[in-house]
């Protein structure tokens, strides 16, 4: 199996989540969500490519903090 890494950065990783969006929904091409992404960018940026809620379905969570003891 080949995996293609093609990293798409600036605006807040929204050109990026913009490509995601706008693959075929095949199951190919996956995106990493993060805070920026689907929390800070629909509240900074007036119009976006993309809609952090429709247009992604979560697949796993890679990342769980911990509370510190």
């Amino acid at each position: 199996m080949t995996v293609i890494v093609e990293n798409k950065a600036g605006a807040g990783g929204s050109i990026g989540m913009s490509e995601v969006a706008k693959s075929a929904p095949d199951g190919l091409t996956l995106g990493v969500a993060t805070l920026s992404t689907h929390g800070v960018n629909p509240a900074v940026y007036k119009k976006l490519p993309y809609d952090p809620i429709k247009d992604f379905a979560p697949v796993t969570e890679l990342v769980k903090r911990r509370a510190c003891s």
